[in-house]
């Protein structure tokens, strides 16, 4: 609802008005006499126009001969969305020969409806907007717009009003003005807008090809070749043209697919009127002759920054054309040489060991002079660096489990140490300026998920270029990251934004019903991507339900729909959930919104507009013999092997399925020996639903190990299943990586709040290994320490002191100790804090209800002193 904001009348001037006294004088020619808006005077109005202020608020006229009095008015007005209207009766003469002015009435104004609509014609699904503008009426109502697709309803105050069209270019308006009343007897007017859609002038374009071979116009070939305007594909030839219907203008002529000819010019421009318009293209092809030229492949090798020479160590080639490979070796003192048809070729370096290669690929041009490539490789025997770069994986989506694949290199002329394969080498090229390049063979690579970093290790101090696979499907990759390593760790963090997506889920509670039995459907959407999806609509026609929702990242919402059905047979019912999202890059993140509300004014960096559509089904058989329900499951379990040793893992293999006419919802599978844990929410009559984990053979496993999983449903009951597999010993050379950790409360004697709690943390390698950087934590007291190294058998002990909390019982402390090679372990040990003894209170000779009399009035006498504050 519009309100016209004025000033409000206040119930002060009300009642100064309500002791207004008004007499009348003879005079003839006014014709009313009211109050104005807020009603602050009394005003005349006389025949000639003429008006007349007779009392200002708390004042009041004479008029002694009030006996030509007419009849008084008191105008109505708004304020607040209230109106003020006179009583009845209106001002009557009292005893002392004054009227006195009765006051105005305050009720909601009267509120009625204007339904514009808007017809084009010549147009088809036209989603121009229409602006109109409203005159008229107690209020002033701002511009509206309406669309040929649905109409604007406006809420106005009776009166009447006046909507004239602003007709846009490329319409001209039919029917553009028209005056409504809305009243007690008309509380919905309509008004239609009538346009019709300005006709757009069309020529033919045509496109000529001229081919030439060898340096002579060739006018018979065939010859198809492409080309790209306005949008769309256009092919032409030699003997034909291609020709394209377009709007008057001018257009760009992009020719895109010209095979083994060379174009004069692949983009021309084109005018188009209405009598067509013309554009040739020129392409020419010259036979290639049979000669051939030396490619010579010369090899550069440094050791230790120093150029040799006399190398002999030899490495391998491979040269592929478009009809010629060749290989062969060569080193530093010979080079490889192959004679080759004068052509283009890629030559490839294989072969070099220890060696870095700046280059493993190179281009070569072969002409009747020959060509020469050079492949430089390098090695260094220097130590690696001490420092690390750690790169931490942020999801923004549901996928937090992708598996992305980064690169971490450095472009310096330092020595910097590479994977185990290559070991350390000295780079000379120099600092690329800019990211998203190809990573250069020595990079060290690795996938990341979220929650888990991936660690590069022994870097000297430098700068390096972290970057990230652009081929992860579904995901923005954000641009390579420049860090640099001066005499400490360092951790980058790379975000990736998962790009919208959407699921709908139907489910029925019945899949066997009889006729008109009453089933209820779910449909449950979800956001599975990683923007917020500002309007998602879900629809069911069969249901005849449609509603319109946002979701957020993970977010879903369910919706319920009951029917029936009155005929026999499978009933399948299908949902539709549908989104709409631009994806904007703002400053430093993206964020989405409706493509509707992309300002017009301002340009913003749209990535990408998604356009979502998912659907599900759910069937229900509708018979008409009643079939009595049964509720029945079976569980399976293997196992991917009959033998293990220590250390090997078994991956088992569960399968439940429903083996009833019911449907089953919630079962919950379980497997304590594996730490499994799944619940399936809902399974049909004869569908299954299979799992996948996995166990680590220990030590005590040796012998026969029978892992039992278990399907739970309130209605099936519960069913079980196992396998037997047997374990053998650790085999011979195998390593093995395990580790102990145990924590003892050293404190002798009883313990009271706010005592200091002595703990012995003990570290023991119980493996065959040396265990390296262990982190040993305990949250309680922020302590944290690092192992270096531990060898086999030998243990590291550490003392922490904890406050005892001011809790009387069982206080426990944790420990944990951490390594990449065997995870983490933890340890803790339980203390009991005695209950304090209370002090004796001393007998005051007060009685407790004077005691409590006594504080109530010390907290009186505060009150003078305190006051409370308004929120």
């Amino acid at each position: 609802m519009r309100v016209r904001k004025i000033l409000a009348l206040t119930l002060a001037m009300v009642l100064v008005l309500g002791t207004f006294t008004f007499g009348f004088g003879a005079t003839s020619n006014w014709i009313k006499v009211f109050l104005d808006e807020p009603a602050t005077s009394v005003i005349a109005e006389y025949d000639n126009g003429d008006t007349e202020v007779l009392a200002e608020q708390g004042g009041h006229w004479n008029a002694p001969d009030y006996k030509d009095y007419v009849t008084n008015q008191i105008a109505a007005f708004i304020v607040d969305g209230y109106r003020y209207a006179p009583v009845e009766p209106y001002a009557g003469q009292e005893a002392n020969g004054t009227v006195k002015y009765d006051l105005p009435t305050r009720q909601e104004a009267p509120m009625g409806t204007i339904t514009v609509t808007k017809n084009v014609t010549n147009l088809v699904d036209d989603t121009t907007s229409f602006e109109f503008s409203i005159s008229g009426g107690p209020e002033s109502v701002p511009n509206d717009y309406v669309d040929a697709s649905e109409s604007t309803v406006i809420d106005v105050y009776y009166g009447e009003y006046t909507l004239e069209e602003i007709v846009p270019n490329g319409y001209t308006g039919v029917f553009t003005e028209d005056t409504v009343t809305v009243d007690e007897d008309t509380t919905n007017a309509t008004v239609q807008f009538r346009n019709t859609k300005d006709p757009v002038l069309t020529g033919t374009l045509t496109i000529v090809k001229e081919v030439e071979i060898d340096g002579e116009k060739d006018t018979d070939n065939d010859e198809i070749f492409t080309f790209t305007v306005n949008g769309e594909t256009v092919t032409a030839s030699a003997i034909m043209n291609g020709q394209i219907e377009l709007p008057v203008g001018t257009y760009t002529v992009t020719e895109t697919g010209y095979g083994d000819y060379t174009p004069d010019s692949v983009t021309k421009q084109a005018i188009v009127t209405t009598e067509g318009g013309l554009v040739t293209f020129v392409n020419s092809y010259t036979t290639p002759q049979d000669e051939t030229g030396i490619l010579t492949i010369a090899k550069e090798v440094w050791i230790d920054g120093d150029k040799i020479t006399d190398d002999d160590m030899a490495f391998n080639y491979y040269i592929e054309g478009e009809s010629v490979t060749a290989s062969g070796i060569f080193s530093a003192t010979t080079p490889g040489q192959v004679e080759l048809p004068v052509g283009t070729y890629i030559v490839t370096e294989s072969g070099y060991g220890e060696y870095i290669p700046d280059s493993v690929t190179e281009q070569a041009i072969v002409t009747t002079e020959g060509a020469t490539v050079t492949f430089v490789n390098r090695y260094t025997s220097q130590d690696p660096g001490t420092y690390s770069i750690t790169v931490n994986k942020d999801v923004i989506g549901t996928a937090t489990d992708t598996a992305f694949e980064v690169a971490v290199y450095q472009w310096m002329d330092q020595i910097i140490p590479m994977d185990e394969f290559y070991g350390p080498v000295r780079i000379d090229l120099p600092l690329l300026d800019e990211g998203n390049g190809e990573p250069p063979p020595y990079a060290t690579t690795g996938t990341i998920i979220e929650g888990d970093p991936f660690v590069v290790s022994g870097l000297v101090p430098g700068d390096y270029w972290v970057s990230e696979n652009p081929e992860i499907e579904g995901f923005y990759t954000p641009p390579d990251q420049l860090v640099g390593i001066d005499n400490e760790n360092v951790e980058v963090t790379i975000t990736n934004y998962q790009y919208p997506e959407i699921e709908i889920v139907k489910t029925v509670d019945d899949t066997s019903v009889r006729v008109n039995e009453d089933v209820t459907y779910t449909i449950t959407v979800t956001n599975l991507g990683g923007f917020y999806l500002p309007e998602v609509v879900v629809e069911d026609e069969q249901l005849d339900f449609v509603t319109t929702t946002s979701l957020d990242i993970g977010e879903s919402e369910s919706f319920e729909i009951e029917t029936s059905y009155s005929s026999t047979g499978d009933k399948v019912n299908t949902a539709t959930a549908s989104a709409v999202v631009a994806v904007i890059e703002g400053e430093g993140e993206l964020y989405s919104m409706h493509p509707d509300e992309l300002p017009i004014t301002h340009q913003l960096p749209v990535l990408d507009i998604f356009e979502l559509e998912v659907s599900d089904s759910a069937t229900v058989n509708v018979s008409r013999t009643s079939t009595r329900s049964t509720y029945r499951m079976t569980i399976e379990k293997e196992a991917d092997g009959d033998f293990y040793e220590v250390g090997d893992t078994i991956t088992y293999t569960i399968v439940v399925e429903n083996t009833g006419n019911s449907r089953l919802t919630d079962i919950e599978v379980t497997d304590d020996m594996t730490g499994l844990s799944e619940t399936i929410g809902s399974l049909n009559p004869g569908e299954t639903e299979e799992f996948e984990t996995t166990y680590v053979a220990q030590e005590s496993d040796i012998g026969d190990l029978t892992n039992t999983a278990t399907a739970e449903d309130d209605r099936a009951g519960t069913e079980e299943d196992d396998v037997t597999v047997t374990v053998e010993g650790v085999p011979e050379g195998v390593p093995e990586y395990t580790m102990t950790i145990e924590k003892t409360a050293m404190t002798e004697g009883e313990i009271f709040s706010g005592d200091m709690v002595e703990f012995e943390i003990v570290v023991t390698n119980t493996g065959n290994e040396t265990l390296t950087n262990i982190l040993v934590e305990d949250d309680m007291v922020d302590f944290e320490a690092v192992i270096d190294e531990l060898e086999p058998g030998e243990s590291e002990d550490f003392t922490v002191k904890v406050e005892a909390p001011n809790v009387p019982g069982p206080f426990t402390n944790t420990a944990t100790a951490t390594s990449e090679e065997t995870g983490t372990q933890q340890a803790d040990d339980t203390v009991f804090v005695e209950e304090p003894i209370p002090l004796d209170v001393p007998d005051t000779g007060v009685a407790p209800t004077d005691l409590f009399f006594g504080l109530g009035a010390l907290v009186s006498g505060l009150g003078v002193f305190f006051t409370k504050k308004r929120k």
